[in-house]
């Protein structure tokens, strides 16, 4: 009995392996980008969790702006430690830092079963599930992942929104959101600095509406 089960288990998660790496071929050059970034994110968020960082510090909150999230601001790379005062205001830093929390701490609360150990992202636009992503944004789709545990592929935990390089803006993909909200009836993401919906950063020039100005 308990070898059926085992390998019923195996079958499991062979095919969950093999299927995987089929979508994973169908990446675009783009989402091989954003995948490479979500590996690298992962690997500080489980050192992190394995040594109690704390993820209120001004040290911790610069480091992942300066390495991994987009936000709403000129960042100084040469002082890594904390934020000058034309870097963020006090609104934007306060939701960096609830934001990023709440993001960690859904890692960190499920320590116990190795979760940040087992996760795993893909194109939303290659996920089963249609429900979601048929009432996004073109921009959304384009540049958006669902994260889940690799023992459970089919149940999503959340979602990622990314950024693109941007010729003269950004010259490297970063992560713009994990809070995806329905808000007036639509489906927006918040940015890490508090900014609600990609019209806010296409309004205010900080997102090029012309998708030619991206760097591919």
């Amino acid at each position: 009995m308990k070898i059926s089960q085992f390998l019923l288990i195996g079958l499991a998660i062979f095919f969950s392996i093999n299927c995987h790496s089929q979508k994973t071929s169908q990446y675009t050059p783009q989402e091989n980008e954003y995948k490479q970034l979500f590996i690298s994110f992962k690997q500080y968020l489980a050192n992190s969790i394995a040594s109690k960082t704390s993820t209120s510090d001004s040290s911790t909150l610069k480091k992942v702006s300066l390495d991994y999230l987009f936000v709403n601001g000129i960042l100084d790379s040469v002082n890594s430690t904390k934020f000058g005062p034309t870097e963020l205001n006090q609104k934007q830093y306060q939701n960096l830092r609830e934001q990023y929390q709440h993001f960690y701490q859904f890692f960190n609360e499920r320590d116990k079963i190795k979760l940040v150990s087992h996760l795993n992202a893909m194109p939303i636009r290659l996920f089963t599930d249609k429900c979601i992503y048929q009432k996004l944004s073109a921009y959304q789709k384009k540049n958006t992942f669902v994260y889940f545990d690799d023992r459970k592929p089919d149940q999503i935990l959340g979602y990622l929104l990314f950024v693109p390089k941007i010729a003269g803006k950004l010259s490297v993909s970063r992560i713009m959101s994990s809070t995806l909200l329905f808000d007036s009836g639509v489906w927006a993401f918040k940015s890490f600095t508090g900014e609600i919906g990609i019209e806010y950063f296409l309004s205010e020039g900080i997102l090029p509406p012309d998708p030619e100005t991206i760097i591919r």
